[in-house]
């Protein structure tokens, strides 16, 4: 019936919607894991160099 088909329609919108949100939540937490690496390597070769410049063990 026309009701029943209406009802599959949003079941498969809302399941497109959900792929759609957890896609864009694994985008976040990825980007988010790369700035935290990256900031560690910065911070790492920021001490090293300012170690380097005050004559401390490199």
């Amino acid at each position: 019936t026309l009701r029943e088909q209406g009802k599959q329609r949003a079941g498969e919108r809302f399941e497109a919607q959900e792929g759609s949100a957890n896609q864009a939540n694994n985008l976040a937490i990825g980007a988010t894991l790369v700035i935290a690496i990256l900031g560690v390597i910065v911070t790492l070769l920021t001490i090293r160099s300012i170690l380097a410049a005050i004559g401390g063990e490199p």
